[in-house]
């Protein structure tokens, strides 16, 4: 098969973020270790499958990080590297980086459409930070093929499965589940130029992101008034309360269903727990899944919505 240039593939990506603060050692290793083995065959497709058996077309590695500024340990990835590296936590305490990365690539170095996969590229990263004591970060990212352009509803089904079966369990301080997020940075970051350290430490007062999928804790749900006034603005398909505290606030059943009226409505019902700034178009990003108004602006005229969006 001829290969396609990358700016030609017929493909879309889903992200999640999700920062968890409190877990304890044990929780920890438990909490890695479903993230980088079980949700990782989840959701990268059959990539990590494919490696396991000895696929050929799949490359798949583990990258760990112990301290900020260490070289980085490169290994293939494997269950039993993933359990000898959160083993050693025991003694060294937690990485910094753990992640992992799969992908299929042609002779040619070119991933080519039309491969035995629904997924081409994935990694699954768990991060921690000095700055921050207590704070786990959990990240996700694949790219599927989509020939029409949309992700499979299997796909997205199960992805958004064994998004909320890990947020059951884990402390949430915030989560997302969308297209556009970037490593551990929301779209919302990226586009008010905001650190990303400052958004995850004042994170349970004011709201990271909006995305398809927003999981907000417990303070930011009172402050909107709670989820029964959030479930009267209709905003929201589907708003889910999870055993850990937080909330699952889904816009819409599936992500092609998110569009420019949907996005209004969400970010209406979150404008009072956003960070203030104007969203405006950058070199190379119109953020087309964030409205582009000062949220601080809305809440300040409120009921002159209208005007701003």
């Amino acid at each position: 098969m001829e290969a396609v240039a990358p700016e030609d593939w017929p493909c879309a990506s889903l992200t999640t973020i999700v920062d968890t603060d409190g877990l304890d050692d044990v929780q920890y290793r438990t909490a890695a270790r479903y993230w980088l083995e079980g949700a990782a065959d989840l959701l990268a497709g059959d990539l990590f499958a494919r490696h396991a058996v000895g696929d050929e077309a799949v490359t798949a590695n583990t990258y760990v990080g112990w301290e900020a500024g260490d070289n980085v340990d490169q290994t293939p990835y494997s269950p039993a590297r993933i359990a000898q590296v959160l083993d050693q936590c025991v003694d060294r305490g937690r990485p910094t980086s753990i992640l992992v990365t799969a992908e299929e690539e042609s002779d040619n170095g070119f991933r080519v459409p039309g491969s035995p996969g629904e997924s081409f590229a994935a990694s699954l990263r768990v991060s921690t930070s000095i700055a921050l004591p207590g704070v786990v970060s959990f990240h996700a990212a694949a790219t599927y093929w989509a020939l029409d352009g949309r992700i499979p509803g299997s796909v997205q089904e199960r992805w958004l499965n064994a998004c909320a079966r890990f947020c059951e369990e884990v402390p949430i301080t915030f989560g997302a589940v969308s297209s556009d997020d970037g490593v551990g940075e929301t779209a919302l970051d990226m586009a008010l130029g905001r650190s990303q350290f400052e958004s995850v430490r004042v994170s349970r007062s004011v709201l990271r992101g909006y995305s398809w999928v927003t999981i907000c804790p417990q303070q930011i749900v009172e402050r909107l008034g709670g989820a029964a006034k959030l479930e009267e603005s209709e905003a929201f398909w589907r708003i889910r309360p999870l055993t850990s505290g937080a909330t699952w606030m889904q816009a819409t059943e599936h992500l092609e269903e998110y569009g420019v009226d949907v996005i209004r409505r969400v970010f209406r019902s979150f404008a009072p727990v956003l960070p203030e700034g104007p969203i405006e178009s950058t070199w190379g990003n119109d953020w087309p899944n964030l409205v582009h108004a000062d949220a601080s602006q809305y809440r300040a005229t409120e009921g002159k919505q209208d005007k701003l969006i």
